[in-house]
């Protein structure tokens, strides 16, 4: 999913079709990027059952599944890593989540969509 051509688009409705692609099923996780990840990781998290996690290095990528059992990941394409992008989607896809305290935890992220 994204953007096949020069024209201007709005990320948040990028971000929204991709999660709301991913609730259908079928897929591990999902990854949203824009101009600093930040306007696509708070669109994500404003969609029902999804949690996304702003990327900046291998730390965050870890801490992102292994703490929050995230299912979205975001990245900067004008922010400037220190560890490439490829190697923190590798750290998310090779970390476990470790559940434990974690999951009342997670459980209570998930908890908040229903407050007004």
């Amino acid at each position: 999913m994204g953007v096949n051509s020069e024209d201007p688009v709005d990320y948040p409705d990028i971000a929204a079709l991709a999660c709301n692609e991913f609730k259908k099923g079928g897929y591990d996780f999902g990854i949203l990027l824009c101009g600093t990840g930040i306007g696509v990781s708070i669109t994500a998290n404003k969609i029902k059952g999804i949690r996304c996690a702003l990327i900046h290095d291998l730390l965050t990528a870890e801490m992102a599944k292994a703490h929050n059992d995230a299912n979205f990941i975001a990245f900067g394409g004008r922010v400037k890593y220190s560890v490439p992008v490829t190697k923190m989607i590798e750290k998310f896809m090779d970390t476990n989540f470790a559940g434990d305290r974690h999951i009342r935890r997670v459980e209570k992220i998930m908890e908040a969509e229903k407050t007004v």
